[in-house]
């Protein structure tokens, strides 16, 4: 006997809430407003991370700061063969 599932709810869909890029320079020039950081040391996963969230450009400003004092993780080495 197949298994009865619900309908799916559909979500609204959100107010006029910009596209990546533009939403992207708006949080960049919040975090360079708030003057700890440069919106270019915060790493692009972050600033996904935070757009995926629905935050917006001020709220996702103040959540990357602590970003961008973490180092970058190092660099990978070349290795022929597997990874040890």
């Amino acid at each position: 006997m197949p298994a009865k599932r619900r309908p799916a709810a559909k979500r609204p869909a959100p107010a006029s809430s910009p596209e990546y890029p533009e939403w992207r320079a708006l949080a960049g020039a919040a975090l360079e407003r708030l003057g700890e950081v440069k919106a270019s040391t915060v790493a692009e996963r972050h600033w996904k991370r935070l757009f995926i969230r629905g935050l917006s450009p001020d709220e996702a400003a103040e959540r990357a700061a602590p970003y961008g004092y973490m180092p970058r993780p190092a660099a990978l080495r070349e290795k022929k063969g597997r990874w040890r």
